[in-house]
Protein backbone atom coordinates (compact mmCIF):
# COMPACT_ATOMS: atom_id res chain seq x y z
CA UNK A 1 0.00 0.00 0.00
CA UNK A 2 1.40 3.42 -0.88
CA UNK A 3 2.58 5.68 1.90
CA UNK A 4 0.26 8.69 1.96
CA UNK A 5 1.60 12.05 3.02
CA UNK A 6 -0.37 13.90 5.64
CA UNK A 7 0.05 17.47 6.76
CA UNK A 8 1.40 18.05 10.26
CA UNK A 9 -1.32 19.60 12.43
CA UNK A 10 0.84 21.85 14.58
CA UNK A 11 1.26 25.00 12.49
CA UNK A 12 1.33 27.60 15.25
CA UNK A 13 0.95 31.36 15.50
CA UNK A 14 2.92 33.34 12.94
CA UNK A 15 5.88 35.42 13.98
CA UNK A 16 7.94 37.85 11.96
CA UNK A 17 10.76 36.35 9.90
CA UNK A 18 13.66 38.68 9.23
CA UNK A 19 15.35 38.00 5.92
CA UNK A 20 18.64 39.75 5.38
CA UNK A 21 19.26 40.15 1.64
CA UNK A 22 22.42 38.36 0.59
CA UNK A 23 25.15 40.38 -1.06
CA UNK A 24 25.54 39.36 -4.68
CA UNK A 25 28.89 38.13 -5.89
CA UNK A 26 29.79 36.89 -9.33
CA UNK A 27 30.99 33.38 -10.06
CA UNK A 28 31.70 31.47 -13.21
CA UNK A 29 31.41 27.68 -13.56
CA UNK A 30 35.17 27.20 -13.66
CA UNK A 31 35.59 28.65 -10.17
CA UNK A 32 32.72 26.81 -8.46
CA UNK A 33 33.58 25.11 -5.15
CA UNK A 34 31.75 21.99 -6.19
CA UNK A 35 30.98 19.58 -9.00
CA UNK A 36 28.19 17.35 -10.25
CA UNK A 37 29.16 14.03 -11.83
CA UNK A 38 27.70 10.62 -12.63
CA UNK A 39 29.53 7.76 -10.91
CA UNK A 40 28.35 4.15 -11.23
CA UNK A 41 25.12 5.52 -12.66
CA UNK A 42 24.52 7.72 -9.60
CA UNK A 43 24.70 11.50 -9.56
CA UNK A 44 27.25 12.73 -7.03
CA UNK A 45 27.28 16.37 -5.91
CA UNK A 46 30.54 17.41 -4.22
CA UNK A 47 30.59 20.62 -2.21
CA UNK A 48 33.76 22.27 -0.96
CA UNK A 49 34.93 25.61 0.40
CA UNK A 50 33.21 27.65 3.10
CA UNK A 51 29.48 27.65 3.79
CA UNK A 52 28.69 30.41 1.29
CA UNK A 53 30.76 28.77 -1.45
CA UNK A 54 29.15 25.38 -0.87
CA UNK A 55 25.70 26.91 -1.04
CA UNK A 56 26.53 28.83 -4.23
CA UNK A 57 27.85 25.70 -5.97
CA UNK A 58 24.80 23.71 -4.84
CA UNK A 59 22.41 26.37 -6.12
CA UNK A 60 24.24 26.90 -9.41
CA UNK A 61 24.77 23.23 -10.32
CA UNK A 62 21.24 22.12 -9.40
CA UNK A 63 19.37 25.31 -10.23
CA UNK A 64 16.77 23.82 -12.55
CA UNK A 65 16.00 20.98 -10.18
CA UNK A 66 15.77 23.21 -7.12
CA UNK A 67 13.34 25.38 -9.04
CA UNK A 68 11.36 22.24 -9.86
CA UNK A 69 11.41 21.17 -6.20
CA UNK A 70 9.96 24.55 -5.20
CA UNK A 71 7.20 24.50 -7.81
CA UNK A 72 6.36 20.79 -7.42
CA UNK A 73 6.65 20.28 -3.66
CA UNK A 74 6.06 23.73 -2.25
CA UNK A 75 4.00 25.91 -4.56
CA UNK A 76 1.77 23.00 -5.45
CA UNK A 77 -1.86 22.23 -4.57
CA UNK A 78 -1.01 18.53 -5.01
CA UNK A 79 0.95 18.66 -1.75
CA UNK A 80 -0.92 21.21 0.36
CA UNK A 81 -4.40 21.06 -1.14
CA UNK A 82 -4.29 24.81 -1.76
CA UNK A 83 -1.38 27.02 -2.80
CA UNK A 84 -2.42 29.60 -0.22
CA UNK A 85 -1.96 27.00 2.49
CA UNK A 86 1.70 27.04 1.60
CA UNK A 87 1.94 30.80 1.13
CA UNK A 88 0.14 31.63 4.38
CA UNK A 89 0.36 28.58 6.62
CA UNK A 90 3.82 27.25 5.82
CA UNK A 91 5.78 30.37 4.86
CA UNK A 92 4.30 32.72 7.44
CA UNK A 93 3.45 30.41 10.34
CA UNK A 94 5.59 27.27 10.23
CA UNK A 95 8.98 28.32 8.85
CA UNK A 96 9.65 31.08 11.43
CA UNK A 97 9.50 28.46 14.18
CA UNK A 98 12.58 26.65 12.85
CA UNK A 99 16.13 27.72 13.63
CA UNK A 100 19.18 27.58 11.40
CA UNK A 101 22.77 28.08 12.54
CA UNK A 102 24.76 31.00 11.19
CA UNK A 103 26.66 28.63 8.89
CA UNK A 104 23.43 27.04 7.63
CA UNK A 105 22.00 30.50 7.00
CA UNK A 106 25.08 31.51 5.00
CA UNK A 107 24.86 28.32 2.98
CA UNK A 108 21.22 29.00 2.12
CA UNK A 109 22.07 32.58 1.14
CA UNK A 110 24.84 31.29 -1.11
CA UNK A 111 22.40 28.79 -2.63
CA UNK A 112 19.96 31.57 -3.45
CA UNK A 113 22.78 33.52 -5.15
CA UNK A 114 23.79 30.48 -7.17
CA UNK A 115 20.18 29.92 -8.24
CA UNK A 116 19.81 33.53 -9.33
CA UNK A 117 23.11 33.49 -11.23
CA UNK A 118 22.10 30.38 -13.17
CA UNK A 119 18.39 31.06 -13.72
CA UNK A 120 18.27 34.82 -14.06
CA UNK A 121 15.37 36.99 -12.95
CA UNK A 122 12.85 35.33 -15.29
CA UNK A 123 13.84 31.84 -14.17
CA UNK A 124 13.49 32.76 -10.49
CA UNK A 125 9.94 34.01 -11.03
CA UNK A 126 7.04 31.78 -9.89
CA UNK A 127 4.10 32.85 -12.02
CA UNK A 128 1.41 31.03 -9.99
CA UNK A 129 2.11 33.09 -6.87
CA UNK A 130 3.45 36.24 -8.51
CA UNK A 131 6.86 36.36 -6.85
CA UNK A 132 10.40 35.03 -7.12
CA UNK A 133 11.99 32.12 -5.26
CA UNK A 134 13.38 33.43 -2.00
CA UNK A 135 15.17 32.35 1.15
CA UNK A 136 11.93 31.27 2.82
CA UNK A 137 11.31 28.78 0.00
CA UNK A 138 14.78 27.30 0.48
CA UNK A 139 14.16 27.00 4.21
CA UNK A 140 10.86 25.29 3.46
CA UNK A 141 12.66 22.68 1.34
CA UNK A 142 14.80 21.96 4.39
CA UNK A 143 11.78 21.70 6.69
CA UNK A 144 9.61 19.67 4.31
CA UNK A 145 10.24 16.39 6.15
CA UNK A 146 9.03 17.96 9.41
CA UNK A 147 5.72 19.06 7.88
CA UNK A 148 4.79 15.89 5.96
CA UNK A 149 4.34 12.29 7.09
CA UNK A 150 6.12 9.43 5.35
CA UNK A 151 7.35 5.99 6.29
CA UNK A 152 10.69 4.14 6.53
CA UNK A 153 12.29 0.91 7.72
CA UNK A 154 15.77 0.09 9.03
CA UNK A 155 17.74 -2.50 10.94
CA UNK A 156 21.22 -2.91 12.41
CA UNK A 157 23.16 -6.13 13.07
CA UNK A 158 26.66 -6.56 14.51
CA UNK A 159 29.18 -8.93 16.02
CA UNK A 160 28.06 -12.59 15.84
CA UNK A 161 25.14 -11.55 13.61
CA UNK A 162 27.51 -10.62 10.75
CA UNK A 163 30.11 -12.73 8.91
CA UNK A 164 33.03 -10.43 9.74
CA UNK A 165 31.95 -9.47 13.26
CA UNK A 166 31.43 -5.83 12.26
CA UNK A 167 28.31 -3.70 11.82
CA UNK A 168 25.81 -3.77 8.97
CA UNK A 169 22.81 -1.48 8.57
CA UNK A 170 19.91 -1.54 6.13
CA UNK A 171 17.54 1.31 5.41
CA UNK A 172 14.50 1.96 3.17
CA UNK A 173 13.16 5.48 2.72
CA UNK A 174 9.47 5.47 1.83
CA UNK A 175 7.51 8.49 0.65
CA UNK A 176 4.75 9.34 -1.81
CA UNK A 177 5.97 9.38 -5.40
CA UNK A 178 5.42 13.04 -6.07
CA UNK A 179 6.52 14.16 -9.56
CA UNK A 180 10.29 14.05 -9.88
CA UNK A 181 10.94 12.98 -6.28
CA UNK A 182 12.38 9.61 -7.20
CA UNK A 183 14.37 10.83 -10.20
CA UNK A 184 16.01 13.79 -8.46
CA UNK A 185 17.73 11.80 -5.67
CA UNK A 186 21.52 11.99 -5.53
CA UNK A 187 24.54 11.55 -3.28
CA UNK A 188 25.89 14.70 -1.65
CA UNK A 189 29.53 14.67 -0.51
CA UNK A 190 30.63 17.21 2.11
CA UNK A 191 34.27 17.14 3.27
CA UNK A 192 34.91 18.47 6.78
CA UNK A 193 35.13 22.25 6.93
CA UNK A 194 35.77 24.88 9.60
CA UNK A 195 35.10 23.63 13.10
CA UNK A 196 33.22 20.56 11.84
CA UNK A 197 35.13 17.43 12.75
CA UNK A 198 33.94 14.99 10.12
CA UNK A 199 33.15 14.86 6.44
CA UNK A 200 30.01 13.01 5.43
CA UNK A 201 27.96 11.61 2.58
CA UNK A 202 24.17 11.55 2.33
CA UNK A 203 21.37 10.51 0.01
CA UNK A 204 19.45 13.68 -0.59
CA UNK A 205 17.38 15.95 -2.82
CA UNK A 206 18.36 19.20 -4.56
CA UNK A 207 18.25 22.25 -2.31
CA UNK A 208 18.57 20.42 1.00
CA UNK A 209 21.38 20.97 3.48
CA UNK A 210 20.63 18.11 5.85
CA UNK A 211 20.58 14.35 5.65
CA UNK A 212 17.95 11.62 5.40
CA UNK A 213 20.32 8.64 5.11
CA UNK A 214 23.96 9.40 5.84
CA UNK A 215 27.39 8.22 6.99
CA UNK A 216 30.43 10.18 8.09
CA UNK A 217 34.11 9.39 7.76
CA UNK A 218 34.20 8.09 11.34
CA UNK A 219 31.81 5.35 10.17
CA UNK A 220 28.76 6.70 12.03
CA UNK A 221 25.51 5.99 10.18
CA UNK A 222 22.20 7.82 10.73
CA UNK A 223 18.73 7.64 9.16
CA UNK A 224 15.46 9.37 10.00
CA UNK A 225 12.05 7.74 10.36
CA UNK A 226 8.73 9.41 10.85
CA UNK A 227 6.60 8.62 13.90
CA UNK A 228 2.95 9.24 13.23
CA UNK A 229 1.64 10.26 16.61
CA UNK A 230 -0.84 12.92 17.74
CA UNK A 231 0.90 15.99 19.07
CA UNK A 232 -0.13 19.09 20.97
CA UNK A 233 3.15 20.88 21.21
CA UNK A 234 4.15 24.23 22.52
CA UNK A 235 5.90 26.65 20.19
CA UNK A 236 9.47 26.49 18.91
CA UNK A 237 12.20 27.07 18.26
CA UNK A 238 12.63 23.75 16.49
CA UNK A 239 15.58 22.24 14.64
CA UNK A 240 14.72 20.73 11.23
CA UNK A 241 15.28 17.02 11.69
CA UNK A 242 17.33 16.67 8.50
CA UNK A 243 19.68 19.25 10.01
CA UNK A 244 19.77 17.28 13.26
CA UNK A 245 21.10 14.39 11.15
CA UNK A 246 23.64 16.79 9.66
CA UNK A 247 24.85 17.81 13.11
CA UNK A 248 25.25 14.17 14.09
CA UNK A 249 27.30 13.59 10.96
CA UNK A 250 29.54 16.60 11.49
CA UNK A 251 30.31 16.12 15.19
CA UNK A 252 29.71 12.55 16.43
CA UNK A 253 32.45 9.94 16.21
CA UNK A 254 32.59 6.19 16.77
CA UNK A 255 33.53 6.50 20.46
CA UNK A 256 30.56 6.64 22.83
CA UNK A 257 28.32 7.34 19.85
CA UNK A 258 25.03 6.72 21.64
CA UNK A 259 25.73 9.13 24.52
CA UNK A 260 26.98 11.87 22.19
CA UNK A 261 23.98 11.53 19.89
CA UNK A 262 21.55 11.61 22.80
CA UNK A 263 23.12 14.79 24.12
CA UNK A 264 22.98 16.43 20.69
CA UNK A 265 19.32 15.55 20.11
CA UNK A 266 18.35 16.82 23.54
CA UNK A 267 19.51 20.21 22.30
CA UNK A 268 17.75 19.90 18.91
CA UNK A 269 14.07 20.20 19.74
CA UNK A 270 11.89 18.36 17.23
CA UNK A 271 8.69 19.62 15.63
CA UNK A 272 7.33 16.10 15.12
CA UNK A 273 7.71 12.53 16.31
CA UNK A 274 10.96 10.86 15.22
CA UNK A 275 12.91 7.65 15.24
CA UNK A 276 16.57 8.00 14.31
CA UNK A 277 18.54 4.81 13.69
CA UNK A 278 22.19 5.53 14.55
CA UNK A 279 24.94 2.92 14.30
CA UNK A 280 28.72 2.97 14.71
CA UNK A 281 31.52 0.60 13.71
CA UNK A 282 31.43 -2.37 16.07
CA UNK A 283 34.55 -3.02 18.12
CA UNK A 284 33.03 -4.88 21.04
CA UNK A 285 31.20 -1.96 22.69
CA UNK A 286 27.99 -2.70 24.57
CA UNK A 287 25.78 -0.32 22.58
CA UNK A 288 27.01 0.11 19.00
CA UNK A 289 23.53 1.04 17.72
CA UNK A 290 20.39 2.65 19.07
CA UNK A 291 17.04 4.04 17.99
CA UNK A 292 16.51 7.59 19.27
CA UNK A 293 12.81 8.17 19.83
CA UNK A 294 12.40 11.90 20.23
CA UNK A 295 9.98 14.81 19.97
CA UNK A 296 9.23 18.16 21.60
CA UNK A 297 7.99 16.69 24.89
CA UNK A 298 11.02 17.74 26.93
CA UNK A 299 9.30 16.70 30.17
CA UNK A 300 10.20 13.10 29.29
CA UNK A 301 13.92 12.29 29.19
CA UNK A 302 14.70 15.81 27.96
CA UNK A 303 12.80 14.99 24.78
CA UNK A 304 14.78 11.86 23.85
CA UNK A 305 14.22 8.19 24.74
CA UNK A 306 17.08 5.90 23.71
CA UNK A 307 16.12 2.38 22.65
CA UNK A 308 19.29 0.31 22.89
CA UNK A 309 19.86 -3.39 22.22
CA UNK A 310 19.47 -4.12 25.94
CA UNK A 311 15.97 -2.62 25.82
CA UNK A 312 15.04 -4.14 22.46
CA UNK A 313 11.98 -6.09 21.46
CA UNK A 314 13.06 -9.50 22.80
CA UNK A 315 11.58 -11.25 19.80
CA UNK A 316 14.49 -9.90 17.73
CA UNK A 317 17.64 -12.01 17.42
CA UNK A 318 20.64 -11.17 19.59
CA UNK A 319 22.87 -8.36 18.32
CA UNK A 320 20.17 -6.82 16.13
CA UNK A 321 17.89 -3.80 16.28
CA UNK A 322 14.97 -2.78 14.04
CA UNK A 323 12.99 0.37 13.44
CA UNK A 324 9.88 1.48 11.54
CA UNK A 325 7.42 4.29 12.26
CA UNK A 326 6.26 3.82 15.81
CA UNK A 327 7.72 4.21 19.27
CA UNK A 328 8.59 1.07 21.17
CA UNK A 329 10.12 2.64 24.27
CA UNK A 330 8.81 6.21 24.38
CA UNK A 331 5.18 5.36 23.73
CA UNK A 332 2.75 2.59 22.99
CA UNK A 333 3.98 0.09 20.43
CA UNK A 334 1.59 -0.69 17.59
CA UNK A 335 1.54 -3.67 15.20
CA UNK A 336 3.49 -3.03 12.02
CA UNK A 337 3.69 -5.44 9.08
CA UNK A 338 7.04 -4.05 7.94
CA UNK A 339 8.54 -4.45 11.42
CA UNK A 340 7.23 -8.01 11.59
CA UNK A 341 8.72 -8.79 8.18
CA UNK A 342 12.13 -7.43 9.21
CA UNK A 343 12.03 -9.44 12.43
CA UNK A 344 11.17 -12.64 10.53
CA UNK A 345 13.96 -12.31 7.96
CA UNK A 346 16.48 -11.33 10.65
CA UNK A 347 15.60 -14.52 12.52
CA UNK A 348 16.10 -16.55 9.35
CA UNK A 349 19.54 -15.10 8.62
CA UNK A 350 21.21 -13.61 11.70
CA UNK A 351 22.46 -16.88 13.16
CA UNK A 352 24.64 -17.48 10.13
CA UNK A 353 25.77 -13.91 9.78
CA UNK A 354 24.10 -11.21 7.69
CA UNK A 355 26.11 -10.24 4.62
CA UNK A 356 25.12 -7.53 2.13
CA UNK A 357 22.91 -9.86 0.08
CA UNK A 358 21.03 -11.04 3.15
CA UNK A 359 20.76 -7.45 4.33
CA UNK A 360 19.09 -6.57 1.04
CA UNK A 361 16.68 -9.48 1.59
CA UNK A 362 15.74 -7.95 4.95
CA UNK A 363 15.01 -4.62 3.28
CA UNK A 364 13.14 -6.25 0.40
CA UNK A 365 10.83 -7.90 2.93
CA UNK A 366 9.73 -4.44 4.11
CA UNK A 367 9.63 -2.66 0.74
CA UNK A 368 6.60 -0.84 -0.61
CA UNK A 369 6.07 0.69 -4.06
CA UNK A 370 6.95 4.06 -2.51
CA UNK A 371 10.41 2.96 -1.33
CA UNK A 372 12.45 5.71 -2.99
CA UNK A 373 15.92 4.62 -1.94
CA UNK A 374 17.57 1.72 -0.15
CA UNK A 375 20.97 1.83 1.52
CA UNK A 376 23.04 -1.00 2.94
CA UNK A 377 25.92 0.39 5.00
CA UNK A 378 28.96 -1.27 6.55
CA UNK A 379 30.27 1.22 9.12
CA UNK A 380 33.44 -0.75 9.92
CA UNK A 381 34.50 -0.57 6.28
CA UNK A 382 32.75 2.77 5.71
CA UNK A 383 30.99 1.25 2.70
CA UNK A 384 27.71 2.59 1.36
CA UNK A 385 25.57 0.57 -1.08
CA UNK A 386 22.74 2.65 -2.57
CA UNK A 387 19.91 1.97 -5.00
CA UNK A 388 17.13 4.22 -6.23
CA UNK A 389 13.61 3.48 -7.40
CA UNK A 390 12.50 3.55 -11.02
CA UNK A 391 9.03 4.55 -12.22
CA UNK A 392 8.13 0.86 -12.38
CA UNK A 393 9.88 -0.58 -9.34
CA UNK A 394 10.78 0.24 -5.77
CA UNK A 395 14.42 0.80 -4.83
CA UNK A 396 15.02 -2.65 -3.30
CA UNK A 397 14.54 -4.22 -6.72
CA UNK A 398 17.33 -2.21 -8.32
CA UNK A 399 21.01 -3.25 -8.37
CA UNK A 400 23.01 -1.21 -5.85
CA UNK A 401 26.03 0.97 -6.51
CA UNK A 402 28.88 0.53 -4.05
CA UNK A 403 30.68 3.60 -2.69
CA UNK A 404 33.58 3.89 -0.28
CA UNK A 405 33.04 6.87 1.98
CA UNK A 406 36.77 7.54 2.33
CA UNK A 407 37.26 7.57 -1.44
CA UNK A 408 34.28 9.87 -2.02
CA UNK A 409 35.55 12.38 0.51
CA UNK A 410 39.18 12.16 -0.61
CA UNK A 411 38.41 12.76 -4.28
CA UNK A 412 36.96 16.22 -3.60
CA UNK A 413 35.59 17.91 -6.71
CA UNK A 414 36.15 16.83 -10.29
CA UNK A 415 36.42 19.15 -13.23
CA UNK A 416 33.49 17.90 -15.31
CA UNK A 417 29.92 18.80 -14.47
CA UNK A 418 26.79 17.14 -15.79
CA UNK A 419 24.99 20.49 -15.65
CA UNK A 420 27.32 22.28 -18.04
Amino acid sequence: MPIRIQHRPQFLAAVALLIVPAATFARNPESLSGSLNIEQGVRVLRLDGDARQRGYAHGYLLAEEIRQMVTTLLVSPQVWGDVQRYELGVRRQAIPQFTFTAAEQRELEGMLEGLSAKLGADGMRIATVGRSIDLVDLKALNVFADLQNGGCTSFAAWGPATPDGGMIVGRNLDFDRLPGLGESQLLVVRPAAGDKLYGWVSVNWPGQLGGYTAMNDAGVFAAMHDVMRPTNLVGGPFVPRALAIRRIMETVDATDTVTKTERLLQGARAFCGNNFMVAAPFHGQATPAAVFEYDADTSRSAGVTVRTPSARDHRLPEHTLACTNHYRARGQSFPCKRYASVRRVLKENASGGLDTEQARAVQQSAAVHDTLHTVIAQPNQRTFWVSFCTPEQDATGQPPAKFLIDALLASRQKTNSTNE
